[in-house]
């Protein structure tokens, strides 16, 4: 398995696995382009209030990962309250439109 080299907080050197370090940072972010890939992909074929339940469950999933885990690859881009804050309410607002919006039941 390939080893990172990293410094610590001491600025000591230290070794983890590669694939433990990607697996922490940037699995999250893999999922939630997964959910909103599949809840756009729904969109597409006609479903408007299953895919956009299914994007705003995407951005809760990101505010959740963003809240419990430090470093989560892209999805950290400010500081963390600001980060769930913006998550939160762009997932309420997608989840407010898709009620709203006149169609078939999700």
């Amino acid at each position: 398995m390939p080893i990172v080299r990293d410094l610590d907080d001491r600025g000591r050197r230290h070794e983890r696995p590669r694939k433990a370090v990607w697996l922490r940072v940037h699995l999250p972010y893999v999922l939630v382009l997964c959910m909103v890939a599949a809840g756009l992909a729904l969109v597409a074929v006609n479903h408007f209030k299953r895919g956009s339940a299914l994007i705003a469950a995407a951005a809760l999933g990101a505010a959740l990962s963003r809240l419990l885990f430090d470093d989560v690859g892209l999805l950290a881009s400010r500081r963390k309250g600001t980060d769930v804050t913006i998550m939160v309410v762009f997932a309420i607002s997608i989840a407010v439109i898709a009620w709203f919006v006149p169609g078939k039941p999700v």
